[in-house]
């Protein structure tokens, strides 16, 4: 596979690609948004976020924060403009397909900061329109909401610990993405470690075996009326 387009820092259009794992060393997203006054919105942000203005064509403004060589920018290329929070294009320009500069609803420009808190004083200082004001959510998260003057959402946060409801939910969450969700054991399936005394598994719960409530071994833990495979059992007959 060639690269389909010319880039500096890694060779002209044609090139290949190398090792896999170069693939995804320059990715970075940010969004991008369509609006009327782009003079207007480059105020708006630079003031919320305190962001800085990096590439600007008059008509397409990058805004993020200096000194970090920018989103998908390595410093092979020379470039101090930092990272991209987020980039503003003039509606109606025709880099933008006809049709797709319009819809704003359903849309959070979220951006993360080491305080909400100032930021959102600062914001009802100067007339923000303020969505949400801050608050502490379970999920994570200080934030507050306010919003552009083309109507967009913008999500304000400040990373705090979660509860540990949902520190619960995570790990289960990252379990379910691994294939390893914890859910209820399929009927007949072993629950728990084997015995190392006895060599036994534990009865599964809810067992009312007599021999399983009563019968138990001088220190194990389990108790030996446990599910035995068919041979266990054959050999004992044998016997």
């Amino acid at each position: 596979m060639d690269r389909l387009t010319s880039d500096p820092a890694r060779g002209p259009a044609g090139a290949p690609l190398g090792d896999p794992s170069d693939r995804s060393a320059g990715l970075a997203g940010y969004p991008c948004l369509c609006v009327d006054d782009v003079e207007r919105s480059v105020a708006f942000y630079v003031g919320l976020l305190e962001l800085t203005v990096g590439a600007d064509l008059g008509w397409y403004v990058e805004l993020g924060r200096p000194g970090a060589g920018g989103a998908g920018r390595g410093d092979v290329r020379g470039d101090v403009r930092g990272d991209v929070i987020v980039a503003l294009v003039a509606r109606g320009h025709p880099s933008v397909p006809a049709g797709f500069d319009r819809a704003r609803g359903g849309v959070l420009v979220s951006v993360q900061v080491p305080d909400a808190d100032r930021l959102a004083r600062q914001a009802e200082v100067v007339g923000v329109p303020i969505a949400q004001p801050c608050r502490d959510e379970d999920f994570g998260q200080r934030h507050f909401m306010a919003v552009d003057p083309d109507g967009f959402l913008v999500d304000v946060i400040e990373r705090i610990p979660p509860t540990m409801a949902v520190r619960r939910q995570l790990v289960e969450g990252r379990r379910r993405r691994a294939g390893g969700s914890r859910s209820a054991p399929a009927k007949g399936t072993r629950v728990g470690a084997r015995c190392g005394r006895s060599g036994r598994w534990p009865d599964p719960p809810g067992s009312r075996s007599p021999r399983s409530a009563t019968t138990t071994r001088p220190g194990c833990s389990c108790r030996l009326g446990s599910i035995r495979s068919p041979a266990t059992a054959t050999t004992r007959k044998a016997r």
